[in-house]
């Protein structure tokens, strides 16, 4: 398997397939490769394409650059959709829009935020596109974390935008996302003190399907078999059960595989909603400390539908 490119190298691609296509004076070969992190040399001749073909539409003499950015989201997310919302839709849209860039804008470990759109495209509703200043080969546990703060900023400028019973379901792919995150972080990453520095990620999968809502207590030791719980804190415990015995159940390896399994997935659950539970604090802390920076970015997408990096920038730059 051939990698993708680094950022030197896109640049190269990009400057062969330009070569007679006529570019605007706005265009930087060095910021495009920037912006696309991970993409092939065929999925970058695609981009310069598809940008061609954006500025033949709009009958450009020359491709700008803003003819890159609607082809690079037309190729990462999906072509543009049109679906008809009320203004009710359109607002808890640009309020769960505005909590991902909110975020991200004042989490130094997070990614640059690149645009933010209200337009709806290819499944999703809404648009936040991030940048990386660099390519990232590894990730520190802190921006695993801003990461996962960022993917529940959207859930979260909802519930103190609107309050916690008009939550929606646009957060659907968010929370898939983070979980999967987090939940690498503990089985592969080594970056649980409960689970601790091992590669946990080795059994079936099927093992590792359960979920603690759905553990079977009759497949615990008997004398203990309904007493596992994880707190809303993540943390695992034996309910009604001695400090000292606790401590030693959730750390024991009993004889039974399948019931050391069982117990070891509880414990990955309740470490993988701990850290969830962290992102999900720190997105609270941030945009309650910025509301005011919300609720105008939140009305500035509803007026405009999108804002590229500048006009991002720039309109937080005012608050």
């Amino acid at each position: 398997t051939v990698s993708p490119p680094d950022r030197v190298g896109r640049e190269a691609i990009l400057r062969v397939h330009t070569r007679a296509t006529p570019l605007h004076e706005d265009v930087s070969l060095e910021r495009l490769a920037r912006l696309t992190t991970g993409m092939t040399g065929a999925d970058l001749a695609n981009l310069v394409n598809e940008a061609a073909l954006s500025a033949a539409r709009q009958e450009f003499v020359s491709v700008t650059h803003e003819c890159f950015e609607e082809a690079l989201a037309r190729v990462q997310l999906g072509a543009l959709r049109p679906l008809v919302m009320d203004e009710t839709e359109r607002r808890i849209i640009a309020v769960h829009e505005s909590g991902h860039a909110l975020v991200a804008h004042h989490l130094p470990a997070a990614d640059t935020v690149n645009r933010v759109t209200i337009l709806p495209r290819g499944q999703s509703l809404g648009v936040t596109q991030f940048t990386a200043e660099a390519d990232r080969y590894n990730y520190s546990r802190e921006t695993l974390m801003a990461r996962i703060a960022v993917g529940l900023g959207g859930r979260v400028a909802e519930e103190l935008t609107f309050g916690p019973d008009h939550i929606t379901t646009g957060a659907e792919n968010d929370l898939q996302v983070v979980t999967d995150l987090a939940r690498r972080m503990v089985t592969r990453w080594g970056m649980s003190e409960q689970v601790g520095v091992v590669f946990a990620d080795y059994r079936p999968e099927e093992e590792y399907a359960l979920n603690m809502r759905s553990l079977d207590p009759d497949a615990l030791p008997s004398s203990y078999s309904r007493t596992l719980i994880a707190d809303t804190d993540g943390n695992i415990r034996l309910n009604e059960a001695s400090s000292v015995y606790r401590q030693t159940f959730a750390m024991s390896t009993p004889s039974s595989r399948h019931t050391g399994g069982l117990m070891l997935n509880a414990l990955i659950d309740a470490e993988v909603q701990r850290i969830l539970n962290i992102g999900r604090d720190m997105a609270r802390v941030l945009l309650t400390e910025h509301a005011d920076q919300l609720t105008l970015l939140a009305n500035a997408l509803l007026e405009c539908e999108q804002l590229d990096r500048s006009q991002f920038e720039a309109l937080l730059r005012e608050k």
